[in-house]
């Protein structure tokens, strides 16, 4: 069986899905079960194999000269944005999945399928402008001329943008991009995989790699040992006057912030009760003092806890991050209890947003209900972090002393949103009562 001479194009009718397989250059239609042409050349009919069970032709175009990828509906393609008008974006096509396209396909990002959310809310021009990259799904075959093209799950969206200066930009949350030598914020919607990490300026990266924070805590370590450095506990505080060799440590290594003071030989840093208890009880490099006198281990972890009764639960979670080479700072300003960065502020955007969580010593009363969660979900999306809860429990070992954090363990869950057009979006392919297979 065979048929060579018919001419169609692309979004031309060859057939029912029930009468015909579609093969090379066809798909299968999910609104109507028909199998359409998707590139324009000769319609051909081919015979099954004898002994396959699915005994219905397989109808194919073949073009006039050999073809590369084929996009599909369900096909994740990447495009370059070429106009944008007030409901629609137009976009060529350029590569199926980490394949490049041979042939010229034009696509189209309507706006209802711009995100999944909100969907009144959404400009347009807020979301591409011309020259930048998407990451996009493919819908369907729109018409003869375009494909339509998807950005509504949080993995799709803008990969790549240019500022005015034509340089790269970084984004900075999941709708805003920020050039990174005029500091100009532009809107977009942002890929979910471009968020993390963020660095803040071509060559940070590098500049991190090149200056490991293991390191500069290592020598932070060594100095304040040499020194017999003592911090002043001070209300909910740890004060500590440096040499300005430790303070620039201090500094690198994110520990404390620093107080403006008439001393022009002496640094003062501010520590929160978590780093000074890591400095004294983790590195052994700080001795802390109250009313002049040196606290022993065991005097320090009462008076830390006197003043926070969840301390335990929560220099747990700290000293839990800072092991594994994680700067944690104060997440207050985002509703959290920390924030962790992948290195230095300057030089990287904080990638979690970190919630202690308890349910032996009551840590943490939020995230009990449903509404905390998704109002904590949603903050942390429109600050472009992921949401990080540290499940704690002391085992039934108490808080008696700083040696039974040892029994302590640590359960880490990140929590994201789920996007419904998932399900909706999905083409799973189900096998009907007669045999045959079909899209839904």
């Amino acid at each position: 069986m065979g048929n060579d001479s018919e001419l169609v194009t692309p979004g031309e009718k060859l057939g029912r899905a029930s009468e015909f397989k579609a093969g090379r250059g066809a798909y299968v239609s999910p609104d109507n079960l028909t199998v359409y042409a998707s590139l324009t050349g000769l319609r051909r009919i081919l015979s099954p194999p004898p002994d396959s069970p699915d005994q219905r032709p397989v109808v194919e175009v073949t073009g006039h000269k050999a073809h590369g990828a084929i996009p599909e509906p369900g096909s994740i393609v990447i495009a370059r944005v070429t106009k944008v008008m007030a409901r629609m974006a137009s976009a060529d096509i350029m590569c199926l999945g980490t394949k490049s396209v041979r042939e010229n396909f034009t696509g189209i990002i309507r706006l209802q399928d711009i995100r999944a959310t909100e969907i009144d809310k959404v400009d347009m021009h807020q979301s591409f402008r011309p020259g930048d990259i998407v990451r996009a799904i493919v819908l369907s075959l729109g018409d003869a001329r375009a494909y339509f093209l998807s950005t509504a799950k949080n993995e799709l969206g803008v990969i790549s943008a240019q500022s005015a200066s034509g340089v790269p930009m970084v984004a900075i949350s999941w709708t805003e991009m920020q050039c990174p030598i005029t500091g100009q914020i532009e809107h977009r919607k942002v890929a979910k995989n471009l968020m993390g990490p963020r660095w803040k300026g071509k060559g940070f990266k590098a500049k991190a790699l090149g200056d490991p924070m293991s390191m500069i805590v290592h020598k932070l370590q060594s100095s304040l040992n040499q020194s017999n450095c003592e911090g002043l506990l001070c209300g909910s505080s740890v004060l500590l006057s440096v040499e300005a060799e430790q303070a620039d440590l201090l500094n690198r290594s994110c520990f404390g912030v620093a107080m403006v003071t008439a001393e022009k030989d002496k640094q003062w840093f501010e520590l929160s009760l978590e780093e000074g208890f890591y400095l004294s009880y983790a590195l052994r490099c700080l001795r802390i003092v109250e009313d002049k006198c040196v606290k022993s281990e065991e005097q320090l972890w009462e008076c830390m806890k006197s003043r926070n009764a969840l301390f335990s639960y929560y220099y747990k979670a700290y000293c839990h991050l800072r092991m594994k080479n994680w700067v944690v700072m104060s997440g207050i300003i985002y509703g959290a209890d920390f924030v962790a960065y992948r290195h230095h502020p300057e030089l990287v955007h904080s990638e979690y947003a970190v919630i202690v969580s308890s349910e032996e010593g009551g840590a943490s009363n939020r995230l009990k209900v449903w509404s905390d969660v998704h109002c904590a979900n949603r903050l942390c999306g429109g600050v472009a972090k992921t949401l990080l809860v540290l499940d704690i429990s002391g085992n039934g070992h108490g808080a008696d002393s700083p040696s039974c954090l040892e029994m302590y363990t640590i359960r880490e869950r990140t929590i994201t949103r789920w996007s419904p057009e998932q399900c909706r979006e999905d083409h799973t392919m189900v096998e009907s009562e007669n045999g045959a297979k079909e899209e839904i």
